[in-house]
This record gives structure tokens, C-alpha cells and sequence, in this order.
């Protein structure tokens, strides 16, 4: 059997939340909490938790935080065979979050990131097979995505990540095995306005007609839509309350590769994804402390879920 791998970002996340609404310009009362995050750190993590040992790749600073972080990943279960370590500051993400737990503003000092070049990946990327899957964030350049998606033999996952980074991967589309992106992502790469369910569907396939093999498109409150060459399908789902959502996009993906890599089809993929992605808008933390296989089966299990399929 392959291996699940990750390129990307590590970075350390600092989350501020207000316990009443934000007053702009004053010192508001709240909360603060200090954890490892990076798209690609969290995704690695949510695999580990979900039963892989995945290999991540990524820059790591040799300050006391990059150190901290190196170590918390190893302990976690990830294989840093191929990452680098470097003198500069470690990538650092700040956040303020609003007494509703909705993001107000985020700051990110990723420089560290610049040092991502394709001879960073050359290592891993030669080694893989069409056996193993190799997941992508698009916090690393376009050369290095670039690289990967025309030198990887592995299977290909990718986040767009947001609005402005997603078209790093838009020529390189044809390439995916798996897309992922959120609602904004997508109306901004198809320029499909989606606000009806005949309008996701449309942006589902105009993925599908540019190459992707399998695209789940998350819809929030509205749920997700998806599909490949076989159908196409909605998906709604039961809604926990939400205490943190930075992080529930990272579990999400690395539910759905996982299951993609262990054999699942895309709508049951779709359903663990889900699953796994509301225990994490329940923690304060980026990375759940429930995440586990067990829990997320137990509670997609637990789910009714409206499905929708269409041809």
C-alpha cells in the first residue's frame, strides 16, 4: 500500500476571541490560545489522528517555536524525512475572532514559505508512485505546485486555500485527483455565482470539464456538492454549534483524502469528510482534540443526511 503525503505550510496560530462584540480600536476582553497550525501542518495532523502516518514537507524555523513545533509533529505521527530546517523566524499566524467565534481580521507572516522551492520537493516528489497520494496547499509558490503537479506520479489533492491563491493551481487543474474548494473559492475560479443548488452543480462541472477527476465543493450551512465522471451529488448534513471554524477546511480535506486513499467512493469520502470537519468547528482548537477515526465513523453513523444525485 502508498502513502499519504503533504506540501506545505507550518506555522504557529494565534487565536484572540472577544467574550462581547468587538469594539474596533479598543483593548476588548476575551480569550487567547497559542497552538501549531499551517494549512498543510493541519491537514497532516488530522491524518495522523485518522489512523495514517503521513509525510509532511515542509520549512521549519530553527528558533524556539520552529523547534517546539518540529517535535510536536514527530510526537503526533508525521514523518519529517524530507522537510528543512532554516535560521529565519517561523511562519506565524494571528487571528482575532468575534464573541460569535467568526473571524474578524487575520494577520499571517509566512516569509519563511519563500524558501519552498521545487529542489525543497524534488526528494519526496521523485519518490512517489501511482500508489500513493500526495496532498497539496497553496501556501507554496507556483513553481513548486507547478513541479509537483507535472512531476508526481502519486495521486494529487489540493485546497485552493482562498480566493487570491487559488489561481496558483488553475493551470494545473487537469492534474487533480481530488479538488476541495469552499464556496468563495470556487465562484471565484468558475465565475459561477452559487446561490442556488442548480448554480453549485454548475460550478461542480465546470471543475469536472477542465480535468479534475473528483471535486466536493463545501457550501457551508448549505452543505457540500460534489461529483466526478460517474454522477453528481448534494449533500446536507446535521450542524453542530460552532466554537473555532479556522481549521474545519484542513479536516475536511484530510478526511476526504484519506478516505479517497483507502478506497472509498466520493459521496461516502464526502460524508467522513463532514463528519470530521463538525468536531473541529466544536473545539477552540485548529486541530480537534477529538479527531480520530473512531469518532468521526461513529458520528457520520449517527447522521441522517439529505443526499441528492444527478446525472
Amino acid at each position: 500500500m502508498g502513502k499519504i503525503c503533504v506540501i506545505g505550510g507550518a506555522n504557529v496560530d494565534i487565536l484572540g476571541s472577544s467574550v462581547k462584540p468587538v469594539v474596533p480600536g479598543d483593548s476588548n476582553i476575551g480569550h487567547i490560545t497559542y497552538s501549531f497550525g499551517g494549512v498543510g501542518r493541519n491537514i497532516a495532523e488530522n491524518l495522523a489522528l485518522l489512523g495514517h502516518a503521513p509525510v509532511f514537507v515542509s520549512v521549519f524555523g530553527n528558533d524556539p517555536i520552529g523547534e517546539d513545533m518540529y517535535r510536536y509533529c514527530q510526537a503526533v505521527g508525521m514523518d519529517l524525512s524530507y522537510s528543512v530546517k532554516t535560521d529565519q523566524v517561523s511562519s506565524t499566524y494571528l487571528a482575532v475572532l468575534d464573541d460569535k467565534n467568526d473571524m474578524i481580521a487575520a494577520i499571517n507572516d509566512m516569509h519563511i514559505l519563500d524558501l519552498f522551492t521545487p529542489e525543497t520537493v524534488q526528494p519526496l516528489v521523485e519518490s512517489l508512485t501511482g500508489e500513493d497520494y500526495l496532498v497539496l496547499d497553496t501556501n507554496v509558490s507556483e513553481d513548486v505546485l507547478r513541479y509537483c503537479a507535472l512531476h508526481s506520479r502519486a495521486r494529487i489533492a489540493c485546497d485552493p486555500i482562498s480566493t487570491e491563491k487559488s489561481e496558483k493551481i488553475l493551470p494545473y487543474l487537469d492534474k487533480l485527483d481530488l479538488f476541495k474548494p469552499n464556496r468563495l473559492e470556487a465562484e471565484h475560479m468558475s465565475g459561477i455565482r452559487i446561490d442556488t443548488p442548480q448554480s453549485a452543480l454548475d460550478a461542480v462541472r465546470y471543475f469536472l470539464d477542465r480535468g479534475v477527476k473528483n471535486v466536493v465543493i463545501s457550501l457551508g450551512r448549505d452543505g457540500v456538492a460534489g461529483g466526478n465522471s460517474e454522477s453528481l451529488f448534494r449533500l446536507r448534513h446535521p450542524f453542530a454549534a460552532m466554537k473555532n471554524a479556522t481549521g474545519a477546511g484542513d479536516s475536511f480535506l484530510a478526511a476526504l483524502a484519506a478516505a479517497r486513499f483507502e478506497g472509498k467512493n466520493l459521496l461516502d469520502a464526502a460524508k467522513y469528510a463532514c463528519a470530521a470537519a463538525s468536531l473541529t468547528v466544536e473545539s477552540i482548537f485548529t486541530v480537534s482534540e477529538e479527531m480520530s477515526k473512531e469518532n468521526v465513523t461513529k458520528r457520520m453513523k449517527s447522521w441522517k443526511f439529505e443526499e441528492e444525485f444527478y446525472k
